[in-house]
């Protein structure tokens, strides 16, 4: 037992070095290179202060339109119960697998100088500009409102609907019971998706370096205070400020639902099987056709941009600009999912251990633990890519080596930057296990690791799955924290795509970003099938 205890030990020993060394040193990195000086000339330049006020603007209205399109989505799924909805829940969670800046190339070839509505329809005339504040508002809201939609889904399945029935039979109308019944109990939802919203488009990069225009935001801003005038100073500043507001909303949003029970489920939710009326559903309906409409036309235009031979000045269809863009960027699209494979089981099986270590077991700093390892994933993206170009480009004491440039800080920031998700999903995993199991296996002479493996490992084997597929999407389509990262000899997919859409290549961009996306769905439905073979061997083994 006592050797037990010190493999333990050491096992959380290793887990805290590596969370400080990878989450909380490259954050105070950032916090002790911004000087008192550098947040005076921050505030008192116009230059400055417009992009911050500029991203909070954008990140308010992309996150108040992308939780109400996702709420309403939800809510005519999952109480409306529209036709066709499995077909709209399927077409709306698209964006989640495909690069945020996509929707940015399609809008260009839709509504740009050159795109297909404005020169084909409109004659040559913009209905507005793509580039700047309404273009962003279009594009980021369709990439992002998918993250309202999924956790505004849960949050509706989740009441229980006598709370409908019993308000109906005391003569309450379909409109009083959705505004006193179902929106309060949704509120929780509703402040978390307009969080996570927020969140992202306020760390996005990939859509404002394409479409800003003179719209200035402050992660684009950060970036080429870093890369171009290469004023550490200044863009750790930067970094602060875009943490600021994030953390206010979060403040806020943990204020207004903790003061309130919202409580409704003590055990299993039945489905309700009553509809909605003649009218909400032809409403519901035609929202759900309109947005669906809006996300097949988009990335519809991806499609077809990808068999042009010239967008916008020659429509000839050709096929090999696929050709083309595997003989340009073989070595990005290698290079990701290498990186992507390798730190996808690993942001899995690290997600496991600290919610193990978290959840199972008592020592001192034990919520300081759990807390540091989600601050990756809480804090914006363009954040954590500053913290790691400021916290591995020298040597240090406890690091002798250089990290920045290498293959391993990419790894790292992956790893570190996915792992919360996948310690969210085993942590509930470990809720739902009973202690009693754990106990009896100990009585019966199994060690932890052997209880690791032999026991908690299958038993949490979905919550290690979604861990790994989440890993595996982000790895390839994120690129507000590895743009800082990487390097002529460490390039990614999601770089080489942007480097393509700056030098006007978009016919070329569409190509690869279906080969990207082809990459990321056969990838999700391997590892599904290996999930399903794993569970249906489970059964055989048990019902021997």
């Amino acid at each position: 037992m006592e050797r037990e205890n010190w493999k333990i030990k050491l096992v959380l020993l290793i887990v805290a070095a590596l969370v400080l060394v990878f989450i909380a040193f490259p954050l105070w990195k950032v916090f002790s290179t911004s000087t008192m000086a550098g947040f005076v000339h921050f505030i008192g330049a116009p230059y400055f202060m417009r992009p911050f006020f500029n991203s909070i603007l954008l990140a308010a209205a992309v996150g108040s339109l992308g939780t109400c399109i996702g709420f309403i989505l939800a809510y005519a799924i999952e109480r409306a119960k529209v036709p066709l909805a499995k077909v709209y829940d399927l077409i709306g969670t698209i964006p989640v697998i495909a690069p945020p800046f996509i929707v940015a190339i399609s809008s260009i070839m839709l509504f740009g100088r050159n795109g297909f509505i404005v020169r084909r329809l409109l004659g040559g005339h913009e209905l507005f500009s793509v580039y700047g504040f309404w273009g962003l508002l279009i594009t980021e809201t369709l990439a992002y409102f998918p993250t309202a939609f999924l956790v505004l889904k849960g949050t509706l399945a989740a009441i229980h609907p006598t709370f409908e029935e019993a308000a109906r039979s005391f003569g309450a109308s379909r409109s009083r019971t959705f505004w006193k019944i179902i929106a309060p109990l949704c509120l929780p939802g509703i402040m978390s998706s307009f969080l996570l919203v927020f969140i992202e488009s306020l760390a996005d990069f990939g859509n404002p370096i394409i479409l800003s225009g003179g719209y200035q935001v402050l992660s684009v801003q950060a970036y080429l205070q870093i890369t171009a005038v290469y004023d550490m100073g200044g863009g750790a500043v930067m970094a602060i400020m875009l943490l600021i507001p994030s953390l206010i909303a979060y403040v806020i949003q943990k204020y207004v639902v903790g003061k309130r029970s919202y409580v409704t489920v003590a055990g299993k939710v039945p489905r309700s099987s009553r509809k909605s009326g003649i009218i909400t559903m032809i409403w519901c309906e035609l929202f759900c056709l309109t947005v669906i409409g809006a996300i097949s036309l988009y990335y519809g235009m991806i499609v077809v941009g990808a068999f042009v031979k010239l967008w916008g000045i020659d429509s000839g269809l050709v096929y090999d600009n696929f050709i083309k863009g595997l003989q340009m960027g073989w070595q990005y699209i290698s290079g990701s999912v290498l990186i992507a494979g390798v730190s996808a089981p690993i942001t899995g099986v690290l997600g496991i251990v600290i919610a193990y270590l978290v959840t199972r077991k008592k020592f001192f700093g034990r919520r300081a633990l759990e807390f540091t390892s989600m601050l990756a994933f809480a804090v914006p993206g363009t954040v954590i890519g500053i913290g790691y170009i400021l916290a591995f480009n020298e040597i240090h004491w406890f690091m002798p080596f250089i990290l920045q440039g290498t293959f391993w800080i990419v790894l790292a920031l992956f790893v570190f930057r996915n792992m919360p998700v996948g310690m969210q999903s085993a942590s509930a995993g470990f809720a739902q296990i009973d202690v009693g199991i754990e106990e009896a296996a100990r009585t019966l002479g199994a060690g932890n690791y052997t209880l690791f493996r032999r026991i908690i490992l299958p038993l949490l084997m979905p919550a290690f799955v979604s861990g790994v597929i989440y890993s595996f999407v982000r790895a390839m389509t994120q690129i507000s924290a590895v743009i800082f990262v990487v390097s002529g000899k460490w390039n990614l997919f999601t770089v080489f795509l942007l480097g393509l859409v700056e030098n006007g290549e978009l016919s070329i961009a569409a190509a690869m970003s279906i080969v990207l996306i082809l990459i990321v769905v056969i990838m999700l439905g391997t590892l599904k099938f290996v999930l399903h073979r794993w569970q249906v061997r489970q059964l055989v083994k048990a019902a021997w």
